[in-house]
């Protein structure tokens, strides 16, 4: 009989209103179960156990600001230390390779100015500064070289820090831009020297520069069925003097813009013995 169950008074009723609560929960929260509601109560712990301790995480955060704040400006003290110390040797390796790029009464320094605070180089601020004349004043790189005198400054710059950077590959885009005559050769002659250290890839218009290559290929454009499409074809030796006189005399190939290809590769090949 129902008299016969022994219950705790109360405890239907406290039941029910445990369920009431798990509903409205579920409802107010937006969970389905009542181990998401569970869950949920352990974030909101952690979350208020952070917010206790969120003064003395603050300091926590302070402190390692701090302590990389002095890590960076011992690095970037270090960093300037490196740059003073090796900017002389880098102004002069600059010269050597300008006076062999036919720009022979050039001046190059290195300006190094110290900022109160730091940025992306360290605690420096650094700018190349020349002189392509004797008795002109030293400017701004951007400031004095004309486009031919650019090239050249590009290339002794770029072949200095391919050395110290290791770099593999290098890709010159009409790094002749400007020049001619006998500043070609020296641009040519360069550009092979650097070949020896790493694989050289140069686009130029410059016979004089063509001529150094060990592997020379045409780049020409021709219709298609309808359309106009680049091609690139490896030229043989044959092949390569005719396009060396192409490139002197124009479309129309002479015998004497042949016999120049000749000696154009002769020069070069006597130059890299």
């Amino acid at each position: 009989e129902i008299s016969d169950i022994d219950y705790e008074t109360g405890i239907i009723e406290k039941n029910y209103e445990r369920i009431n609560t798990i509903r409205t929960l579920k409802k107010r929260l937006g969970k389905f179960s009542l181990s998401e509601i569970l869950k949920y109560k352990d974030e909101l712990k952690n979350e208020i156990y952070n917010f206790d301790e969120f003064d003395f995480n603050i300091e926590k955060l302070q402190d390692k600001k701090e302590m990389t704040l002095k890590e960076l400006k011992n690095i970037a003290k270090s960093l300037s230390e490196k740059r003073s110390n090796i900017r002389r040797i880098f102004e002069k390796e600059v010269l050597t390779h300008l006076n062999q790029l036919k720009i022979n009464n050039a001046n190059f320094k290195v300006n190094i100015e110290t900022n109160k605070t730091l940025n992306e180089f360290g605690q420096d601020n650094v700018n190349f500064l020349i002189s392509t004349n004797e008795g002109e004043p030293l400017k701004p790189l951007n400031q004095v070289a004309s486009g031919g005198e650019l090239s050249r400054i590009m290339l002794a710059l770029k072949t200095i820090l391919s050395e110290y950077l290791h770099i593999p590959i290098l890709v010159f885009d009409e790094i002749d831009a400007g020049t001619g005559g006998e500043t070609s050769y020296a641009i040519g002659k360069k550009l092979k020297e650097i070949s020896k250290k790493h694989q050289v890839f140069v686009i130029t218009h410059l016979p004089q520069v063509a001529a150094f290559s060990d592997e020379h290929f045409k780049i020409y454009k021709e219709s298609s069925n309808g359309r106009v499409v680049s091609r690139i074809k490896k030229l043989d030796n044959n092949d390569k003097v005719k396009e060396l006189a192409r490139m002197l005399s124009g479309e129309s190939i002479t015998e004497k813009a042949i016999s120049h290809a000749k000696e154009l590769l002769g020069i070069a090949s006597n130059i890299i013995d």
